[in-house]
């Protein structure tokens, strides 16, 4: 299993290869911030990386309940695979919306 610097970085990449803006926040700012915050399609994403068998703590865990609660995604991936799950998930809700919307008359 890749570092998790490495998988960070590889996760990024595959991100914004896929559209997404993001920002690296470093956590001397604020205890508890994603490590990685951004936009995907219009919708703010916080992604909270970790090793493969890292836990987010207590303070994370709020931060990513507050997240969620206004309405932003939050993933806390250990590879490129989680981002990609986490954005083919995002894309399937937001074409889900676009064909209620298609079908309203």
């Amino acid at each position: 299993m890749a570092s998790e610097k490495s998988a960070k970085k590889t996760g990024n990449g595959y991100a914004e290869g896929r559209g997404a803006w993001l920002v690296n926040f470093p956590a001397v700012h604020h205890a508890g911030i994603p490590d990685t915050l951004g936009v995907y399609r219009g919708i703010f994403i916080a992604m909270e990386w970790k090793s493969a068998t890292g836990a987010t703590r207590k303070i994370q865990d709020a931060v990513i309940r507050k997240i969620k609660k206004a309405g932003g995604r939050v993933c806390v991936p250990r590879s490129r695979l989680d981002v990609e799950k986490f954005l083919n998930e995002i894309d399937a809700e937001i074409g889900s919306i676009v064909d209620d919307i298609r079908r309203m008359p």
